[in-house]
Order: structure tokens, then C-alpha cells, then sequence
């Protein structure tokens, strides 16, 4: 994915986010902080996963106006989605699609 195709899905998710958490501001969070997986226990705190979707999208655009590694900024957008996955409530293929063509539905 180019740079600008990454910016304009930050747009979008950026969108989504203020839609369903608009009371909530960019933060960064310690990820241990909202999501713990254990054999039969589950700890997914919503509000702080937000925070920091919100704080990555900001990170992201930084770093890609300072033209950082394109594998850094592949990583953080990579871990963005799958926040946004829980979040939104989007699956495996929108986010592949989203990948793709610059295409944003669903």
C-alpha cells in the first residue's frame, strides 16, 4: 500500500471513530492495559482501545510526513486494524478490502 492510500484510510477510520466513541481523545495506552487473553478469561476495555486507535492514527500520519520505514508504519497501521476490528466490528475481509483498491464499505 502506498503512503496515500494509507493517509486516506486514516481519514475514514478517523471518521468512524469520532462516530462511535466522540467523547473519547487520542491517547496513548499501555496495551497490556485493554486487551488480556488468557485460557478462559477475556479483558477487552473498549473506551482504552479507542484512546489508542485515535492516538495511532495521529502517529501514523507523523510518521509518514517524516517518511519513516515503510515497514514501520505498515506495523503500527497492521496493529491499528486490528483494534478496529473489535471496535468496529469489522471482519477479516473488510479490512483485506480496505487494502485494496483504496476500497472503504463495510
Amino acid at each position: 500500500m502506498e503512503n496515500s492510500e494509507i493517509l486516506s484510510n486514516l481519514s475514514f477510520y478517523e471518521g468512524e471513530l469520532r462516530t462511535f466513541y466522540p467523547y473519547l481523545r487520542a491517547k496513548r495506552v499501555d496495551t497490556s492495559s485493554f486487551m488480556t487473553f488468557r485460557l478462559g478469561a477475556e479483558k477487552i476495555n473498549h473506551d482504552e482501545m479507542a484512546k489508542h486507535s485515535k492516538y495511532l492514527i495521529k502517529s501514523l500520519r507523523e510518521m509518514i510526513l517524516k517518511n519513516e520505514k515503510e515497514q514501520k508504519i505498515h506495523r503500527h497501521y497492521g496493529f491499528l486494524q486490528c483494534l478496529l476490528i473489535f471496535l468496529l466490528e469489522y471482519s477479516l475481509e473488510d479490512v483485506m478490502r480496505h487494502n485494496k483498491n483504496g476500497t472503504l464499505e463495510g
